[in-house]
């Protein structure tokens, strides 16, 4: 059974990545390890983890739901999106 789940994001630059995912979650981080990693409880035992590194292309196994109205008022840019609906599913986020 499991109990957490980590779902692990990279990007380029460490403080760019964390004000966007600041202002897409509302919150700053719950979690900062150290340098280089940030981490967002989304729901209890759900983790977000921003880390700065290249993509590797085997690990880029993520989606993003969410609409595209909400991330148009918090100003966010810089996501590659497909449309499906009034969401948009996240492919590349910085």
């Amino acid at each position: 059974m499991i109990f957490e789940l980590t779902i692990q994001v990279r990007v380029k630059d460490i403080n760019e990545g964390i004000r966007w995912y600041q202002t897409l979650l509302n919150k700053p981080p719950d979690f900062i390890p150290h340098a280089g990693i940030a981490e967002w409880e989304i729901i209890p035992g759900c983790w977000l983890q921003v880390a700065e590194g290249t993509r590797q292309k085997q690990a880029d196994l993520y989606a993003l739901a969410y609409p595209i109205s909400r991330l148009k008022e918090k100003g966010l840019s810089g996501i590659c999106t497909s449309r499906t609906s009034k969401s948009i599913r996240g492919k590349k986020f910085l």
